[in-house]
Parts: structure tokens; sequence; C-alpha cells
């Protein structure tokens, strides 16, 4: 994905993936509706209309992403893991995949509405190859999941700082501006061990299994996707071990080398002693072991063992040391990442795809009334609107022309005439056309009038 960016309209695109932008509009809603008053090619009295359009517009696309809100809900309750109230594990297990797939479903629906892109599986498995920038070894296991979804919006190169051999480089790195998660859990048969059955406890887990999980997250680097997994495992990696063992091993010499000397005296100590005192039993068999040589031998060995344990309790403290502060250098990273967990990141891909379908609809209209009524095929309003961002604005996007044309297509209501029409259509071929403003707005307010009539009852 490529990133959107801004630069002046006398310059011309820059070349490579960049230049083509994606389907995102970084604009807001109202600040795009600015823009297209700003551009002169509509009336006053057009002007007006035009507004009202986009209001309404606005109030209907809400209305119907809140008719998707609840149904989502109703699926979503039973794999929420902060759901507070009563759960469904005597549900059967059919109604419960059918409601895990209602789940992805959505997840899937809103992101690409909301103009995200998904994260193949391969470029998932070469993010977790990929060098990270935190020095760190991991593993993410994927077979713990059910069901894994990533997608991603907005990219862009930075350079940032990063901690090498005891210093602060500048390294350049591919950024994903936003990141969407969902990882549904395999159940707890899954992580129960053979030593959890023999001693008939439970896994201690850090997650409720059988569960969905959601994260967003913002300013991810493209290399360190694993981290956003839960169940990452973090190790050292190589280089560290052997920096770490290299000194390890002199230090480790060095003990030796001050306590060999010792040990090496106290064995021909201890041999004379023993000696010693074999030869005197030898001579007089009724006399006493003489202990003291035994209980000095004793002590020195204890000594020496106490010394080389300290050593090792040192190295062992040093490696668990550098691993918290791994840990805690991924926990703050996270931390200031993290936008929403759970049901509030479908609450801000609802309000994202919400947003995203307003601007693509207000462009779409906007530019076939600018026309001035002349014909046009999807693929030059297309290239029209892109043209137009780029042109005026210095934005480069790679408008998605499809989705607003289906999605006018299908809102129907009565015009003036009485007719029930659709928002746009196309004509044999291939032409775009749109009803008049003023039977736009009818039609909008048609839907209104008719979107709280149940079946059987007369207004």
């Amino acid at each position: 994905m490529a990133d959107v960016s801004s630069q002046p309209p006398s310059q011309p695109p820059q070349s490579g993936p960049s230049s083509q932008g994606e389907a995102f509009i970084p604009y807001l809603r109202r600040e795009l509706l600015s823009l297209c008053m700003a551009d002169g090619r509509l009336s006053p009295a057009d002007q007006d209309q035009f507004k009202h359009f986009c209001e309404l517009f606005a109030a209907y696309t809400h209305f119907e992403f809140h008719r998707e809100a609840e149904e989502f809900k109703s699926h979503y309750w039973c794999f929420n893991p902060d759901h507070e109230g009563r759960t469904c594990t005597e549900a059967p297990a059919a109604e419960l995949e059918s409601a895990a797939k209602a789940v992805v479903g959505s997840f899937r629906s809103f992101a690409e509405r909301a103009n995200y892109r998904e994260v193949s599986q391969e470029e998932l498995e070469r993010s977790f190859k990929d060098s990270t920038l935190v020095e760190l070894a991991t593993d993410v296991d994927l077979n713990d999941f059910k069901r894994v979804a990533t997608f991603a919006r907005g990219s862009s190169r930075r350079t940032i700082k990063v901690p090498r051999m005891f210093r602060q480089v500048d390294v350049e790195a591919e950024f994903w501006d936003c990141v969407i998660l969902l990882l549904h859990f395999k159940d707890e048969s899954h992580f129960i061990t053979p030593k959890h059955r023999k001693t008939g406890t439970r896994p201690d887990l850090r997650f409720k299994p059988g569960k969905i999980y959601t994260y967003h997250y913002k300013d991810v680097p493209k290399c360190d996707l694993e981290l956003l997994f839960p169940n990452v495992r973090i190790s050292m990696t190589k280089k560290d071990k052997i920096m770490m063992s290299v000194p390890a091993i002199g230090a480790g010499a060095a003990v030796m080398a001050k306590v060999g000397g010792q040990f090496v005296i106290l064995v021909v100590a201890v041999a004379i002693a023993m000696g010693w005192t074999w030869l005197r039993h030898q001579i007089d068999p009724l006399e006493q072991h003489n202990s003291v040589q035994a209980l000095a031998a004793l002590s020195a060995i204890f000594t020496i063992i106490l010394a080389l344990g300290g050593f090792a309790f040192k190295q062992w403290n040093t490696y668990k040391n550098k691993r918290n502060n791994f840990l805690k250098l991924v926990a703050e990273n996270l931390f200031y990442r993290n936008l929403a967990t759970n049901q509030s990141v479908f609450s801000r891909l609802l309000d994202s795809a919400e947003e995203e379908e307003c601007k693509e609809a207000m462009l779409v209209y906007y530019h076939l009334l600018a026309n001035g009524g002349q014909p046009m095929t999807a693929a030059q309003l297309d290239a029209s609107i892109e043209s137009w961002m780029r042109e005026k604005f210095g934005t480069v996007i790679n408008f998605d022309i499809q989705g607003p044309i289906k999605n006018l297509s299908r809102i129907q209501g009565r015009n003036r005439a009485g007719e029930t029409v659709p928002l746009l259509t196309t004509d044999a071929q291939g032409h775009l056309q749109i009803p008049p403003l003023a039977d736009a707005l009818h039609i909008l307010d048609d839907i209104w009038d008719t979107a709280y009539r149940y079946s059987g009852v007369t207004v």
C-alpha cells in the first residue's frame, strides 16, 4: 500500500509505489465539502442544494450504519472478552460458529469500506522473518488461532532512532499509519498440555480462549507486526547471546584462574594430610583420625562452589534483566501506539467507514454535477477525481470508484414525479447519470419519510 502524500501542485507525482496513492481520502467530510464549494464550478443555488444533499446523505448513511452496528453486536457479545453479563457457553457449537463467521465478516466489511487493505498471509510471515527494529528474537504461533485478519491503512518511510551497541542510531523503516488486527483464539482444549491433564489443572493464560480479540494501533513498523500479537514469545537474539557469553567465558576463566590455584594447593594439601593420617594409623592403629584436615578441605571446596555458583547466578541475572528491559520497551511501544481494543475497535471502524462512504459519494456527485451534464464513464470519473485532488490540492489518492457507484445505485426513492428511481444509474453505454439535485433531495426525503414505516401500517 502506498503513502498518501501531499506535495505542491506544480510538482509532478513521484515515481514508484507512493505515486499510486491509496483509496483513503485524507480530509474530514466538512473539509472536503468546503473544497468542493471553493472550486467555483457550481452556481450559488446549486451550492446550497448540494450542501443539503450532503447533509441528508450523511444522515441516511449514519442510519444505515446504526442498523449494521446493532446486527454486529448481536453476534459479537458471545465472543467479546470484555462482555459483562451472562455467557453463552451452552449455545450450540453450530450457532457459535455461525456467529463467529458473522463477526469476522463484519470486521472485513467495515475495514474495506473504511478504505483499509488486508495484509496478506505472505506479508505477515515476511514481517515475522524480517529483522525487527527492537533487537529481539520473536516467535508467533498462528496455530493458536481459529481466525486471523489484519488490515492496514497508510504507508510511509520514516527515520527513527533505535538502540544499537550502547548507542542510538538513525534507521529508515517502512511504517503502517494504522493497523487493525482480529484474533479468534482456539478453545481451551487446544492449550491443555499433558502436564495439565496429569495434574488436573487448567492452563494459566493471559487471554480468554474461544474469544475474539481486536486491536487498533498507529505508527507500526512493517517489520514489527509480530509484536502486536498477544502470544508472541520473546527471547534474546543470537548476537546478544554471543555478546553475553563472551564476557561470561572471560569472567569464568578469571574466576577459575583465581580459585584454580587454591584448588590445586588444596588437593595436594588434602592428599598429604590423608597420607599422613594413614601413615600414623599404620604406626598406631588405636589413634583416632584427625578430622581437622578433612573439615578444612570441605570448607575450601564449599567456598569454591559458592564462588562458581555466585558467578553463574550473576550471569543469569544479567540475562533476566536484559529480557525484562526488552519486555518493558515492547510494552511502552504498544501502550503509546494503541488506539482501541475489542468492541471499541468496531466502533472506530464503523465511524471511519461511514465517513469514507460519505466522502466518496460527495466526490462522485460533485464531479458529475460540475461536469455540466456531460456523459462520463466510471473510468473517466475516477480519473477526473484523482486528477482534481492531485492538481488542486497536491494530494495523491487511488480513488475507489466502484464502491460509491454501487452504494449510490442501490439507494432508491420517489422523485418529484412520484417515480421510484435510484440516486445514480448507468446507461447502456456505461455512462453514469444522476437526477437533478432537486430530485435527489426529494429521493432522500422520501427515504426518511418511510424509514420507520412498518409492514401493514399506513401513515
